[in-house]
């Protein structure tokens, strides 16, 4: 009773190759993807404790400069700035911290532009799971 294997009458559907290797194709984005994510989460963490440090930074630079003192003086002697308003302005542009300014902008902006890669990931992520279950 030796049967043969080479014959069979199962045959697999039509296109089961093809599905299988962009099922594969699918999980092995997903894992990228949430690689990505995962280190973009980490570089968020650090740049949020970046952020809390450049803005102790920055508002020390304001205190030492005395930019908070000189602003400050538009609410309690505002016709004394309306009347130099050229100096004024040209005293509060003196004082700005801008050095420690640009650094707090630039964390501001990597944290957002983190931010936006993680978000564009995660809908990524979605759409190719809402395609793999057919919602």
């Amino acid at each position: 009773m030796e049967k043969d294997w080479k014959k069979s009458d199962i045959e697999p559907p039509a296109g089961l190759f093809i599905k299988v290797l962009n099922r594969i194709e699918a999980e092995e984005r997903i894992i990228l993807l949430k690689r990505r994510i995962f280190i973009f989460s980490c570089a968020i963490l650090g740049s949020s404790i970046g952020l809390v440090f450049s803005f102790d930074f920055v508002r020390k630079a304001m205190i030492t400069s005395g930019f908070g003192d000189f602003f400050s003086l538009i609410f309690s002697d505002s016709m004394i700035v309306l009347n130099y308003w050229q100096n004024f302005f040209l005293t509060l542009l003196e004082s700005f911290p801008i050095i420690e300014a640009i650094f707090f902008l630039g964390i501001v902006l990597l944290l957002l532009q983190l931010t936006k890669l993680i978000s564009r990931d995660v809908k990524v992520i979605n759409i190719i799971k809402a395609n793999q279950y057919g919602f």
